[in-house]
C-alpha cells in the first residue's frame, strides 16, 4: 500500500485502532504534550510508517536511529497479545471532525480513527525532523464493551433482580 498523499511529507492513515489518547484536559499532557497511540501491527500500516520515517529522514541530527519509525512492541500481561504501537504527537493546529456525531471526547482505547500525519524540521534540541498529527477524524467511538459487560457482572451480585428504578447509571 502507498501514499495516497502527492506530498512526501505527508502520509494518510486509516482504520486505525486507538490503544492510548492524552488530550489537552488530561493533566499528564502538561508533562507529556498531548498525543494518540495506535495499533500498527497490520504489516501494510506499519510498512507505510517505516516508509515515510526513511523517506523524511525522520528523528534527531546525529541520531544513528534517524530515518528508523519509532515502533514499539507492547504485551497485554492479562492476554499475553502483543501489538505493534506508534505514538503520534499532536500541536496547536491539529484539526479534529467526527463521523455520526462522534468527537474528541470519543477518543479513547479502541476508538478508530483516520488520521494525516506530517513530517516537519525543528531546530531545538539540536534540530531534527519530527512526526505530529494535522488531522484526525473519529470513526468509532473508545470501546466500551468491557466496561459495560463488568457493570453487568457487578450488578448481579444484587439480591434480586435491580430494576431501572433501582439502578441509576450516572
Amino acid at each position: 500500500m502507498k501514499n495516497e498523499l502527492q506530498d512526501p511529507k505527508k502520509l494518510k492513515l486509516k482504520d486505525l485502532k486507538v490503544v492510548f489518547y492524552t488530550g489537552p484536559d488530561d493533566p499528564k499532557a502538561k508533562e507529556f504534550g498531548t498525543s494518540i497511540t495506535v495499533d500498527v501491527t497490520d504489516e501494510n500500516v506499519r510498512k507505510q510508517i517505516e516508509e515515510f520515517a526513511k523517506t523524511n529522514n525522520i528523528g534527531k541530527n546525529g541520531d544513528p536511529k534517524r530515518g528508523i519509525a519509532n515502533i514499539k512492541p507492547y504485551t497485554n500481561e492479562r492476554t499475553g497479545e502483543t501489538t505493534q504501537q506508534f505514538n503520534i504527537k499532536f500541536n496547536d493546529y491539529t484539526q479534529f471532525a467526527g463521523v455520526n456525531g462522534l468527537g474528541q471526547d470519543d477518543l479513547g482505547y479502541g476508538a478508530k480513527i483516520n488520521v494525516t500525519i506530517k513530517a516537519y524540521e525543528y531546530t531545538k534540541f539540536g534540530g531534527g525532523t519530527a512526526v505530529n498529527a494535522s488531522a484526525v477524524v473519529v470513526t468509532g467511538g473508545a470501546s466500551t464493551a468491557d466496561n459495560e459487560a463488568d457493570l453487568e457482572d457487578l450488578l448481579e451480585d444484587f439480591e434480586g433482580e435491580p430494576t431501572e428504578e433501582s439502578v441509576v447509571p450516572f
